[in-house]
């Protein structure tokens, strides 16, 4: 299978969401899958194998280690070079409403997952940036214990 990974973060940058983007891509690598990741820059050229494509990003001026990408058409160029058979959309936002419109225009199926983020602070299931999703996913709401 062959699997676009578009996300709000990416290699320097260490977080949850980073983490769990590599921990997809090391699985990819170890079942035989074709992937790429689509990311705000600036980021490593490759990651377990698999080609990464940085896209413009700028930095917020109150959390400098932090770098939020922004919607560029270069996103669907690479989505329709690779010809994924679907695209997996990690806590999408800003650049994930980029790969969720080109997935859309190109016909490839997306699902939106959102590993990082309670329950609480994810958007609604028919948010108007992801309208056109197949599929969301998030880790249950912790249980008091």
């Amino acid at each position: 299978m062959r699997v676009a990974i578009v996300s709000e973060s990416f290699l320097p940058q260490v977080n949850g969401l980073t983490n769990s983007v590599c921990r997809v891509l090391e699985h990819l690598a170890a079942h035989g899958h074709e992937a790429m990741v689509i990311a705000p820059g600036p980021c490593p050229a490759s990651h377990a194998g698999f080609p990464v494509h940085a896209t413009p990003a700028f930095r917020l001026p109150f959390y400098r280690s932090f770098r939020v990408g922004l919607p560029s058409r270069e996103i669907r160029c690479v989505l329709e070079e690779f010809e994924p058979d679907v695209v997996h959309l990690a806590s999408p936002t800003v650049v994930g409403a980029s790969g969720m419109t080109a997935a859309a225009r190109l016909g490839v199926p997306a699902v939106a997952v959102y590993p990082d983020r309670p329950r609480r602070l994810r958007p609604p299931v028919r948010h108007a940036r992801h309208g056109q999703r197949h599929l969301v996913m998030a880790p249950p709401h912790p249980q008091p214990g």
